[in-house]
């Protein structure tokens, strides 16, 4: 994870200025040549296979994305986000969760966008987003501006939360964020015992031979801590490692949206290209999502694939809490039996189709290096 560690907004507290900050997890170089996408199988994909979440759009479920906030005039996320709900905890008009950055945008954009026929629909695409600014402009916020975030989703009634964000790989900051974490840890426990299912990024510490391993919050036990894999289901050489991570997602080069916001300097563009476990996270979420609004059901969900309906027969396993979602997800993971450190219980390689797609290269930005 990028790290930049002692600059807090100047409307932080003097305590603040001692404490390291938090940062997106930055995204990794693009590659413009590359068109590949995440999209559950459908007819008009040509897939043979049965999707396994038909059936399911994320309706009725509520994801607050603690990020950089979200470009809420964008089309394809307008009629998404619970605009009273949504606010801003990192500085300023409490009530301004505008994304100046566009990384909340991308990520919120990977939930429950709405398919315009462009690119790709979210994987919730009926899900409510609650737009929580927990990181500057920047990119960077502070640990009480993600704990209040946090604290502000359980009040809001949040059903997942998905936090797309980490303290520094640097060592020293590192150290000092994890001794004074203690009321963030507390929240995000608060959180599963209100039975939202959190999901948070690994990080893109994984090239770092001194500091490859998972950092706060992703390495808070309880958590659902996702690290990134390559189209072959392999793990990618830039994700952060550890006996906390769970699964692994898609998160290398995909496109979705970030409509009219500069990111690294370029405005205007409508769909942003990026890799990285930022992306990897919020695919995760979505899939939550999708099993929350599943396991609210009296009954079986009509429509749903056979693989889920089977599943949902049996009374130990529902989707209702972060417990349950985990353990459904790790279900359809490469092994859902077998964890090691390196990739946790494998890829959700079974629950989403890679397909090829083109996009107006003019609304395309494609985006590159961490920091």
């Amino acid at each position: 994870m990028a790290s930049n560690t002692d600059q807090v907004g100047a409307t932080e507290t003097p305590l603040l200025l001692s404490l390291p900050t938090l940062e997106y997890t930055s995204p990794e170089p693009g590659e413009a040549a590359e068109r590949t996408f995440i999209r559950f199988a459908t007819p008009k994909d040509d897939v043979e296979a049965r999707p396994i979440f038909q059936g399911l759009d994320g309706a009725g479920v509520r994801v607050a994305v603690l990020d950089t906030g979200i470009d809420a005039t964008h089309p394809a996320l307008a009629n998404r986000i619970d605009k009273e709900a949504s606010r801003n905890f990192a500085g300023g008009d409490p009530k301004d969760y505008t994304d100046r950055q566009g990384h909340g945008t991308h990520c919120a954009g990977i939930i429950a966008a709405e398919d315009r026929g462009a690119i790709m629909s979210g994987i919730a695409p009926a899900a409510t987003i609650i737009a929580l600014k927990v990181l500057g402009d920047n990119g960077s916020g502070s640990q009480e501006g993600i704990t209040r975030g946090i604290r502000y989703a359980i009040a809001q009634n949040a059903d997942v939360i998905s936090m797309s964000l980490g303290s520094g790989a640097d060592d020293t900051a590192y150290e000092r964020f994890r001794n004074s974490t203690a009321d963030q840890y507390k929240a995000i426990q608060e959180a599963l015992v209100a039975g939202i299912v959190v999901v948070i990024a690994a990080g893109n510490s994984g090239r770092r031979s001194d500091k490859n391993e998972i950092n706060p919050p992703g390495a808070f036990g309880g958590v659902i801590t996702v690290a990134s894999h390559d189209d072959a289901g392999r793990r990618s050489n830039f994700s952060s490692r550890g006996g906390e991570l769970d699964l692994m997602a898609p998160g290398e080069t995909f496109s979705t949206y970030a409509r009219g916001v500069p990111y690294r300097g370029r405005l205007g563009r409508e769909y942003e290209q990026l890799r990285g476990t930022s992306m990897a996270c919020p695919l995760v979420a979505g899939l939550a999502a999708l099993l929350v609004q599943a396991g609210r059901a009296r009954s079986t969900p009509p429509g749903l694939s056979p693989q889920l309906r089977t599943l949902f027969r049996r009374s130990a396993f529902r989707a209702r809490n972060n417990y349950e979602v985990r353990e459904v997800l790790r279900y359809f993971a490469d092994r859902p039996h077998e964890h090691d450190r390196e990739s946790g219980y494998g890829a959700l390689s079974a629950v989403y189709t890679f397909v090829k797609g083109t996009v107006d290269e003019s609304k395309l930005s494609v985006k590159g290096g961490a920091k």
